[in-house]
């Protein structure tokens, strides 16, 4: 069943379908994590501060990419983005323009993609960011590589996607 939040509910029972549909989310089970997700939406735009705001609207994207929604996802992609550098936090910001990227790919636009990656590979650079994002853009990169005709460039990308996640 659909789950709904009326305009007046709790701020505890959005709350807890924000987490829900997180955790949802997290499990894979984007199609049960996308109605909790979309009752609580309006309420998520007004009560969370700018870094839960971009892990909202990430989450959002994901979820809604996994279900081959890509153009619905957009928004949430650039609200993500938008919120993370607004926070000043580069680490997410990183995360959410290779997220964005998986999406543009997933439509079609390698180079969009590609510009995308080339804008998180600068802060993972810049901001000495050697989490996952790191591997994961690299990773996408050789994607982008793979389906421009780019085939030595990929496999170069893949020893280097694979040196970052090993360290």
């Amino acid at each position: 069943a659909a789950v709904r939040v009326a305009s007046g509910c709790g701020t505890d029972r959005a709350d807890h379908l924000h987490v829900m549909g997180t955790a949802l989310s997290m499990l894979g089970r984007f199609d049960a994590a996308l109605p909790h997700l979309q009752a609580v939406q309006a309420w998520a735009d007004t009560a969370l501060g700018r870094e839960d705001l971009a892990e909202f609207h990430g989450n959002f994207a994901v979820v809604l990419d996994n279900l081959g929604r890509p153009g619905e996802a957009l928004p949430h992609h650039r609200q993500a983005l938008d919120a993370s550098f607004a926070a000043g936090d580069h680490a997410q910001s990183a995360t959410q323009l290779a997220n964005h990227a998986v999406n543009r790919l997933n439509a079609g636009d390698v180079r969009g993609a590609s510009a995308l990656l080339v804008q998180a590979r600068q802060l993972i650079r810049t901001y000495d960011l050697q989490g996952s994002s790191a591997g994961f853009a690299v990773v996408l990169q050789m994607q982008c590589a793979r389906a421009a005709g780019r085939y030595r460039d990929a496999l170069a990308l893949g020893d280097e996607a694979e040196a970052l996640l090993r360290a």
